[in-house]
């Protein structure tokens, strides 16, 4: 019952498009669960004390049991492998989701073959070898998988201040750990080694309770903690939904700013292009001098006027697509070397046909920009650098900026790692890091006293949802 209760509140609690890892194959865990409870009912289904070699039908469900609790064993691992592979690699890719199956079969195979190669086992024998060997095949590392894969889990849930759910996590890591100890190490006896020095006898003689009565225990604790630990996607789910209406309130803030730069600023701007170049056909006699320096004020506003107005076509949008970061990037880094004379250089790596078609939502980019105009301006003002590199790459889901300098370095780079947060940090550094914690990803400073700094952002890409329509009077009545 326990474990189909967990694998029930795994089914309900699933979040397909979480961006935690855990919520990575938690399709597995649930079959696990689903899977293990019906091979463990077996023992109520099948007549008690009833052998293999009484009837065919008894055979039968020995048999599917023994297979069924393989199976569940391979899909546990399945959810183990996927909660501690981070290598975003294609063959990394592969590995992980071929692995557990791959094992699977391989148990499968010997289980079939077995009496082919010994033809003289009975059927009780051929059952309890093969369940001992898909224990210490598939249920010990595969509960040890997810013990792993689960304490790695903590870091997530530090970046998004839900320190409370760690507990949970720690707790249903440890008991998947002793679980795994027990269902996999303690086996039925048999005559090779390990079954016949650690077995389900031995462990009764010592310590005077059968296995099966801890391994409840163990597996209660499991389904408890985890189903707590599920919680965690319904606070990410409120989450989004505060952000989704964050989004909607910003969206209405740049149409209106975007309506009163046109009507506004964009109009007065007008009127001074028109006023200088009038200014420019009218000079007096004498004055030719004035004429370059008015000419080249009619140039500079022009295309200050062209900007602005890009700016309001910039602020009508929702979304765009990721092509348009290396756009904005090179027009930042571009700006930026113009105005202080510093040399800015650009790498792009991995923005091909596809990657580059993927929509992102506009505030995504936003961020971007503000995080690498933040770092250059650092660069420029404090570093004393002769030049700047930028590296911009686009792997799968995750965006990389990178900004390196080659200048002084920063005395203290341990400032952002204090015990206080970040508060110890000066503004730069600490703008930077509560924008990208903000974007969900991570922030690193590499950095010593005459060695220049290195500035390496990593955040996940999010998707860009479709525009949520403002809510019309009629909805908004009671």
């Amino acid at each position: 019952m326990s474990f189909f209760s967990l694998g029930l509140v795994v089914s309900v609690q699933r979040r397909p498009g979480s961006r935690y890892r855990l919520a990575n194959r938690l399709w597995a865990l649930a079959a696990f669960a689903f899977i293990h409870a019906f091979a463990d009912w077996g023992l109520v289904f099948i007549p008690l004390q009833a052998r293999p070699e009484q009837s065919l039908a008894i055979a039968t469900l020995w048999g599917l049991r023994t297979v069924l609790g393989a199976v569940s064993f391979g899909l546990l691992m399945h959810f183990g492998i996927g909660l501690l592979m981070v290598e975003r690699s294609r063959i990394a890719a592969l590995i992980s989701s071929t692995l557990a199956p791959t094992i699977t079969a391989g148990w499968l195979i010997a289980f079939f073959g077995f009496p082919v190669i010994h033809p003289d086992v009975t059927l009780t024998t051929w059952y309890w070898i093969s369940e001992a060997w898909s224990r210490y095949m598939l249920g010990l590392p595969s509960a040890a998988m997810v013990a792993l894969g689960l304490v790695r889990q903590e870091a997530e849930l530090k970046r998004d201040r839900l320190h409370a759910y760690a507990r949970n996590l720690h707790f249903s890591a440890l008991f998947f750990a002793l679980y795994g100890l027990t269902a996999g190490f303690v086996v039925p006896r048999q005559s090779f080694w390990p079954a016949s020095a650690i077995n389900n006898e031995v462990f009764m003689r010592l310590f005077g309770i059968p296995i099966e009565l801890v391994r409840t225990v163990l597996v209660i604790g499991t389904a408890v903690y985890t189903t707590r630990l599920m919680w965690v996607f319904s606070v990410e789910a409120a989450r989004r939904l505060y952000e989704s209406e964050q989004e909607r309130v910003v969206l209405r803030e740049r149409e209106r700013i975007a309506r009163d730069i046109h009507d506004g600023v964009l109009q007065t701007l007008y009127g001074v292009g028109l006023g200088l170049r009038n200014l420019e056909n009218h000079l007096p006699k004498g004055t030719s001098d004035l004429q370059p320096v008015l000419a080249d004020f009619t140039k500079q506003l022009g295309s200050a006027i062209w900007d602005l107005r890009r700016a309001i076509t910039d602020l009508h949008l929702d979304r765009v697509e990721t092509r348009e970061l290396i756009s904005a990037a090179r027009e930042c880094a571009g700006r930026v070397s113009r105005l202080s004379g510093l040399p800015v250089t650009l790498t792009v790596e991995g923005f091909e046909e596809t990657e580059g078609n993927r929509m992102i939502p506009a505030s995504f980019r936003d961020h971007f920009l503000s995080m690498m105009r933040e770092g250059l301006s650092n660069a420029v003002r404090h570093s004393h650098s002769d030049r700047v590199e930028v590296m911009l790459a686009l792997q799968e889901a995750t965006l990389i900026l990178r900004i390196v300098d080659h200048g002084v370095g920063i005395s203290s780079p341990d400032l952002l790692e204090t015990e206080g947060g970040i508060q110890s940090a000066h503004s730069g550094l600490r703008n930077m890091l509560s924008r990208t914690e903000q974007l969900g990803g991570t922030f690193h400073v590499d950095t010593s006293p005459g060695t220049g700094t290195r500035l390496l952002f990593q955040i996940p890409v999010p998707a860009a949802h479709p525009p949520i329509p403002p809510p019309t009077e009629e909805a908004a009545k009671p």
